[in-house]
């Protein structure tokens, strides 16, 4: 992720900017973990409560808000650049954390 905030983002050049780059991903892999981490199978296998689904839709817009508008000691980013970082974390969480996360629970916990 920083290979692409450095590289398509210009990011390399404004630390400030790189802090709110950061500070969105890690919120949004975060947060989206959340609906991973609650079961030993995928996270399709069983549906989160609407105040679940709710809350975390709720943060997600926040932090996005947040990140391309500024607060202070929080420098704007594109919103193009928001846009990506939040498709990118999704991808993460959910093509990459799950399936390895599974891998892993069968290998190491085969009985449960």
């Amino acid at each position: 992720m920083l290979h692409i905030g450095f590289s398509y983002f210009g990011l390399l050049g404004n630390l400030n900017q790189l802090h709110t780059f950061t500070f969105e991903l890690l919120i949004y892999v975060e947060l989206l973990d959340l609906l991973i981490l609650r079961d030993r199978k995928h996270f399709w296998n069983s549906r989160p409560s609407k105040f679940l689904l709710l809350a975390i839709a709720a943060d997600l817009a926040l932090v996005f808000f947040i990140s391309i508008r500024g607060l202070p000691g929080v420098v704007p980013i594109a919103p193009l650049t928001a846009l990506t970082v939040a498709g990118l974390s999704f991808v993460i969480a959910f093509l990459i954390n799950d399936p390895v996360k599974v891998l892993l629970i069968r290998k190491f916990w085969p009985r449960l």
